[in-house]
């Protein structure tokens, strides 16, 4: 274990938070303090951000409490926040976030790291296909060898980009063809409900897990192969 996310995938209120604060029928210290701060003159920008900042640090000072010894790895944000909450994930020893995509958006890891100037951490992304009863997943692909291709693209085009110190696939394992708990039954896995793994997801990890440390060095180019969809 290397730390602990404090959330997963949450949705934010954007400058309707302070609205909400002061609309508030039932009176607190934190209304009181939005009211006073609002009537010097501070912007809701500012307060959004002075609010988050407190909230990210009270929960980061309970854990380091607790544990001093590991790290506090952020939310795992689904998109992103406003840019006062994004600052304020400095309070984060690492940012993360979920990017279902076919690689991380260079200018979305460029934004977020100016904003917070944290490591960033991929929450979660992977790649499906459709067949064997099971749906094709959140990111869909043409079959199980391009599944493999689009690992591989993703994982070595996250380890190009500086900010990025890891990425986490979800999951290790095909969800159940009957469907999960909200019925979600993608093709996703590594391996198939009998552990009996795909090849063509374990050669290509193999191939880009021997190659991350070079290409995030600088010392190699990733890999510019993209997977086939149709």
């Amino acid at each position: 274990m290397i730390g602990y996310f404090i959330g997963n995938e949450p949705h934010w209120q954007n400058r309707g938070l302070v609205d909400r604060i002061l609309n508030d029928p039932e009176p607190s210290a934190t209304q009181s303090s939005v009211k006073a701060q609002i009537a010097k003159g501070v912007s809701r920008d500012a307060l959004l951000e002075t609010l988050a900042r407190e909230y990210f640090s009270r929960e980061v000072a309970a854990i380091k409490k607790a544990d001093p010894n590991h790290l506090v790895l952020g939310i795992r944000w689904a998109g992103t926040a406003p840019d006062p909450v994004m600052r304020a994930n400095d309070a984060f020893d690492v940012f993360s976030i979920n990017i279902y995509k076919f690689a991380p958006p260079a200018d979305q890891i460029r934004k977020i790291y100016e904003l917070c100037h944290r490591p960033i951490m991929i929450g979660e992304f992977h790649f499906g296909a459709v067949g064997r009863g099971m749906a094709p997943s959140l990111v869909m692909v043409r079959d199980q060898h391009e599944r493999g291709v689009a690992y591989r693209y993703y994982v070595e085009q996250a380890a190009a980009l500086a900010p990025i110190v890891g990425v986490h696939y979800f999951q290790f394992i095909d969800q159940p063809v009957t469907g999960r708990f909200d019925g979600e039954n993608y093709n996703l896995g590594f391996v198939n409900v009998q552990d009996i793994p795909y090849d063509e997801m374990v050669s290509a990890a193999r191939e880009a897990h021997n190659r991350v440390y070079r290409i995030h060095s600088g010392e190699l180019a990733p890999t510019s192969e993209q997977a086939k969809v149709r």
